[in-house]
């Protein structure tokens, strides 16, 4: 299913801070695809680290050789 996470911040006053816990808790109720701010590298961050601790990921070498933060979370470089 799909969640449109600024839905759910709406009003809030760190609204960043509440996408990433809602992604993340989203995503180990079964999530699998978000309305999300794909420049928010924190965010991107949130989603690759959830994906991996969820066992959502089948080999881990990209998070492990470029991080959470890496340019290849954000797609750039």
């Amino acid at each position: 299913f799909v969640v449109g996470l600024s839905n759910v911040s709406q009003g809030a006053k760190d609204r960043s801070l509440v996408n990433r816990t809602y992604l993340a808790m989203a995503m180990a109720m079964g999530v699998n695809a978000a309305i999300l701010d794909p420049f928010d590298r924190e965010l991107i961050a949130v989603q690759r680290t959830a994906g991996l601790i969820l066992n959502q990921e089948i080999y881990a070498e990209d998070y492990l050789e470029s991080g959470a933060t890496g340019s290849a979370a954000a797609g750039a470089d």
